[in-house]
This record gives C-alpha cells, sequence and structure tokens, in this order.
C-alpha cells in the first residue's frame, strides 16, 4: 500500500472510529465568475467540489443507511431505484472502503 493510502486509510479509519466527521468535508460550494469581471452574485455560477475523503465516508455512510432502509423494507426497490448503490469510480477508493472496521451496517 502506498504512503498515501496508508495515510487516507488512518484518516478514514479515525473519522469512522471516532464518528467525527470534518466540517470541511461538508462543504462543497465554489462559485465561478461567469464573465471576466464579474462583481454581482448573479454573475457567478455555484459549482460543488468535495474532497476524496469525504467522498469516501459519505459513501459508506449511505451505504449504511441504504442496506438498513431496504432491510427493513423503508425502500420498495421495485419501484424506487435512486436509492441503490453506484459503483465507484476508483479502485483506490473501493480498497479504502473495505479496509474501514465493520460498523452498525
Amino acid at each position: 500500500m502506498s504512503e498515501y493510502s496508508q495515510m487516507l486509510h488512518k484518516i478514514l479509519r479515525s473519522t469512522w472510529n471516532n464518528l467525527n466527521i470534518s466540517e470541511q468535508w461538508m462543504k462543497a460550494d465554489v462559485y465561478i465568475p461567469k464573465e471576466q469581471y464579474s462583481t454581482e452574485i448573479d454573475q457567478f455560477r455555484p459549482i460543488s467540489l468535495l474532497n476524496l475523503e469525504g467522498k469516501i465516508i459519505f459513501f459508506v455512510m449511505e451505504s449504511c443507511l441504504t442496506k438498513c432502509l431496504i432491510e427493513n423494507g423503508y425502500v420498495n426497490v421495485s419501484v424506487q431505484r435512486g436509492v441503490l448503490q453506484v459503483p465507484l469510480g476508483y479502485p483506490e477508493e473501493a480498497k479504502m472502503i473495505w479496509m474501514l472496521p465493520a460498523g452498525p451496517c
């Protein structure tokens, strides 16, 4: 495992064990100017950017919540597909998730 992977694993494990999510991981709005000299808010367009660590931990939390909702009959999967998991885009992310300790889900 690379040095980056080890550091990422340590951060995610600590977050999971302490149930303490960084406030920075929850902020995503960035405003991009539409014109060169934008000064008014309507001259900007918002985009959402989240860091990798936040994406991984929120994916794990979403997976646990989805599993709980489906197993307890709160979601009818024959008509509701919006809560079903989408595979991760990067193998490194999936590897980090499987290395986290087992949680309540």
